[in-house]
């Protein structure tokens, strides 16, 4: 089961890479006049407002690692089609929420609606516009990195990147049994409410996937 997530993951990753545009990283971003009303402020607080989502801990999102060994966050999900969020560890429309030391990585409305158009390599950003991005490869590969965790030998170097250097015994196992938990909840969910077939770049469901 595993090594098909991977594999999938893999897919979906090359699928979202070729949609994006030759000279994306490289264009300057010009903002569209969206009206009076709507500015750097504005702009800034719908690509980071937190809007609920608990996706996963953040201290464990930071503790992944992708198929190759490189952290799970390298890229900000650039590689699922999502865009940087200046200023932020964190693409637009992701977020980092809750009190310290127990911070969810949280998804708005953001990451779905805010498109890069290239024309004659000027890159144009529209706010509100439809994003193509690879949700279900962000999903898939987030649960079969999780799992990955689980494996023989992984839970330890994991475990002492959420927690710190030595932690007692007592708090490994409580955070195993979380993320045991939490892998359970969620391949559940991709087992029986996923497609079989990858469900197409550019879109997922909000309501059900997100929250």
């Amino acid at each position: 089961m595993r090594t098909t997530l991977l594999i999938r993951g893999f897919r979906h990753i090359v699928l979202a890479a070729t949609l994006l545009a030759p000279g994306l990283a490289r264009a300057q971003v010009k903002y569209l006049d969206q009206g009076k009303k709507w500015g750097p402020v504005s702009r800034q607080d719908f690509y980071s407002r937190d809007q609920g989502s608990q996706m996963i801990p953040l201290a464990w999102a930071k503790a992944l690692k992708a198929p190759d060994g490189t952290p799970f966050l390298a890229d900000k999900f650039a590689r699922y089609g999502y865009l940087p969020n200046p200023g932020s560890d964190l693409p637009i429309g992701f977020t980092q929420a809750g009190p310290t030391g127990s911070q969810q990585l949280g998804m708005t409305c953001a990451a779905c609606h805010t498109r890069d158009l290239i024309v004659r390599d000027q890159r144009y950003r529209v706010d509100g516009g439809p994003a193509i991005s690879n949700f279900f490869g962000l999903l898939t590969d987030m649960i079969a990195a999780v799992n990955q965790v689980l494996e023989p030998g992984a839970f330890e170097p994991f475990a002492a990147a959420v927690l710190g250097p030595n932690p007692s015994g007592q708090r490994v196992s409580d955070l195993r049994a979380a993320v045991e938990l939490w892998y359970l909840r969620e391949n559940t969910l991709r087992e029986r409410s996923y497609p079989v077939d990858y469900w197409g770049t550019g879109r997922l469901d909000a309501v059900s996937m997100i929250f």
